[in-house]
């Protein structure tokens, strides 16, 4: 059993990180507007940072959660909520969008908004209580209104997964590794969004993202090469352009 109580704490690199997770919309493309992430030991629901938008274009909101969890016994992640707006998945699990075969969980949820939002929180609730948690939360333009997942777990191995992109479109990950607070080494070509090396609880919680928006369609490998002997979780999520 792993439970501390307090705010976890952040690789170093964590603030920047958020900073170089945005982008702006090429054309034809999907932009990433705003960044916010949070990370904390021992709750039972966990909320980022609040987040606000402008105009009427329509706004995809994506909320990225990673948790620790007791040991040989599922952690889930027991819905999102928050600015008014409908959260796939909800209330639940889906399919594709909550990866936890392995001790913790990686889950990914988003909403999608047509007016400006402002002081905007989002909130995930953890079906397990007391244990570390995180969430990272990406608004994104020039996005259609679906968000494609897709999941995989392993008992060791690099945490990788296999998403679908069309040209235009922004590939996501988001992970746990219950068995080590370590950072990652991405595949080439993708970058960390936030990162949460936790060595209070010995947990790895991160999401990352392909640097640049797909060129091509086709399937694309979102993961990390090391560590590579540890369990974990993982979840891709796949922003297509409008």
């Amino acid at each position: 059993m792993k439970r501390r109580t307090g705010h976890a704490a952040l690789v170093a690199a964590a603030a920047a990180s958020l900073a170089a997770g945005m982008s702006p919309a090429a054309d034809g493309g999907v932009g990433v507007d705003q960044v916010v992430f949070d990370s904390r030991n021992g709750v039972s629901a966990i909320e980022a940072p609040s987040v606000a938008t402008a105009g009427t274009d329509p706004k995809v909101i994506v909320a990225y959660v990673a948790a620790d969890g007791p040991a040989g016994s599922r952690q889930t992640i027991w819905g999102v909520n928050g600015c008014g707006l409908s959260w796939l998945g909800s209330g639940g699990e889906t399919v594709s969008n909550h990866a936890n075969d392995q001790d913790g969980v990686a889950a990914a949820y988003y909403a999608v908004s047509y007016k400006p939002l402002a002081d905007c929180v989002v909130k995930a609730r953890l079906g397990t209580g007391g244990y570390a948690a995180s969430i990272t939360v990406t608004v994104l333009s020039g996005a259609k209104p679906r968000v494609t997942f897709t999941k995989a777990s392993g008992a060791s191995g690099a945490p990788q997964a296999v998403a679908q992109a069309a040209p235009g479109s922004l590939v996501f990950g988001v992970g746990n590794d219950w068995d080590g607070a370590v950072s990652r080494t991405l595949l080439p070509g993708q970058s960390i969004v936030s990162e949460s090396v936790n060595t209070d609880v010995g947990d790895t919680f991160w999401v990352q993202r392909f640097t640049n928006p797909a060129l091509e369609p086709g399937a694309v490998v979102v993961g990390t090469t090391a560590p590579d002997d540890h369990q974990w979780n993982f979840v891709t999520a796949t922003v297509h352009p409008a």
